[in-house]
Formats: structure tokens, C-alpha cells, sequence
């Protein structure tokens, strides 16, 4: 929740419309959105912390990957990826990030 409610997140809420970009698929092999991984979460689809963890980072390297790094969305991807790992260690540190929500196997 905190990463979306970043200015910077818009581009990453929804899947990236592979009509309008069609070689997307060609850079990217798994894509992923927040809105996505905000709908798995509620529905319990995350069982480790890493499984999320994985996926918040994949939706930033994913922009990463495929804009080229003078683009608006290179540089907030990176933003946004430097916002998230300061976040998750925080939660790594003390568990109050959400983690506990989830069981570990």
C-alpha cells in the first residue's frame, strides 16, 4: 500500500497494454503489476514474504528491462525500486511490514 500511494507508482498500478507496446512480451517474460499483486495478496496467494517480496521487485525490474534509461519510466522505476527496498528492509528488521501477515514455510 505504501508503494502505490507513492506519486511516482502510476505507472506500474496496471499491466502494460502489449497492443500499444507489442514487443513488451519480448523483453519481458513475466509481467506484473501492483494492482496484481495487491489482488494476490488479499486473496492469500502470497505463502512467503520472499514470494512478494520477488514480485514487487519483478514489477519495477520489468520497467527497467524494457525503457531505456533517459525515459520518464526508467527513472521512475528506479525510484520506486530504491522506495521499495528501503521499505522492505525496514519490515526484514522489526517484522512490522506486513510480513507477519504472512506464514513462513
Amino acid at each position: 500500500k505504501r508503494v502505490q500511494k507513492q506519486d511516482r507508482s502510476w505507472p506500474f498500478w496496471e499491466h502494460v497494454d502489449t497492443e500499444d507496446l507489442p514487443d513488451y512480451l519480448d523483453v519481458v517474460s513475466r509481467p506484473i503489476c501492483l494492482d496484481q499483486i495487491e489482488t494476490d495478496f488479499e486473496a492469500g496467494r502470497y505463502k512467503t514474504p520472499q514470494t512478494f517480496e520477488e514480485d514487487m521487485r519483478l514489477v519495477f525490474q520489468n520497467a527497467l528491462a524494457y525503457n531505456a534509461e533517459d525515459t520518464e519510466i526508467h527513472k521512475l522505476a528506479t525510484k520506486m525500486l530504491e522506495f521499495f527496498e528501503g521499505l522492505w528492509a525496514q519490515g526484514n528488521e522489526d517484522n512490522n511490514w506486513g510480513q507477519k501477515l504472512m506464514p513462513v514455510s
